[in-house]
């Protein structure tokens, strides 16, 4: 079976993988599509995950014959390709069961990568800029170009 689209989850966490389908499920991106390639790696963490996410939603599934990845059909059997997103089967529901409080949106970026600890010490700030320092330094050169003759001044810049 030909992949429509592709989504490499290498080196992301169970959580990461889930949230991001999620994200992609939810959002619309994949309306349309028939089947999207789910690269996984050969390991079971993932793969796992990956199995419960298609089941609970109905899709079916099939790894592929190498065994690090998978083939999802996210258009359903019997619902039409012009049909509009295939990944909102229940959007209805809501009016059936008013009842039901609205489902939390799902989170759309990966949290930021924690800072690791680092074994050198940090280097000092630079320290503050001195403002007499730099007003004493100011006046010393407008003392030197006031005791230059203007003439030199001039050539020396290029104007003369």
């Amino acid at each position: 079976m030909r992949a429509d689209r592709e989504i490499d989850f290498h080196g992301h966490t169970r959580e990461e993988m889930r949230d991001e389908l999620d994200h992609l499920w939810t959002s619309g991106v994949w309306a349309g599509l028939q089947c999207v390639r789910v690269i996984h790696g050969r390991g079971a963490a993932l793969w796992r995950e990956l199995q419960h996410w298609c089941r609970e939603r109905g899709l079916e599934f099939h790894r592929e014959h190498h065994g690090g990845s998978t083939l999802v059909q996210v258009q359903r059997h019997g619902e039409p390709r012009s049909s509009g997103p295939p990944n909102r089967p229940l959007a209805g529901l809501a009016s059936l069961l008013p009842h039901l409080p609205p489902e939390p949106p799902a989170p759309r970026r990966r949290p930021p990568p924690v800072p690791r600890p680092s074994s050198r010490p940090e280097a000092p700030p630079p320290p503050a800029p001195d403002v007499e320092d730099d007003h004493a330094l100011f006046e010393q050169a407008v003392r030197q170009l006031e005791r230059e003759d203007p003439r030199v001044l001039r050539k020396r810049k290029g104007a003369g």
